[in-house]
């Protein structure tokens, strides 16, 4: 399919009732949760394979959901 990053996001946020950038937000912090709770990973480790790019990517939204 053909969709300009606009119309994709449009789309997305229609069919499933968030945005694009909040489904992967909320997807990197279900990851990191699963993997507080299952590995002895340190903080950072956790956040790399999680997907967080920025070296507190948690932040307060670990703890807001």
């Amino acid at each position: 399919m053909n969709m300009s990053p606009r119309n994709f996001s449009r789309a997305y946020t229609r069919d499933t009732g968030q945005s694009p950038a909040k489904a992967v937000e909320l997807y990197r912090l279900e990851t990191a949760r699963e993997l507080l709770q299952t590995t002895k990973f340190g903080i950072s480790q956790m956040q790399t394979d999680a997907g967080s790019v920025a070296p507190m990517g948690c932040d307060g939204r670990f703890f807001a959901t």
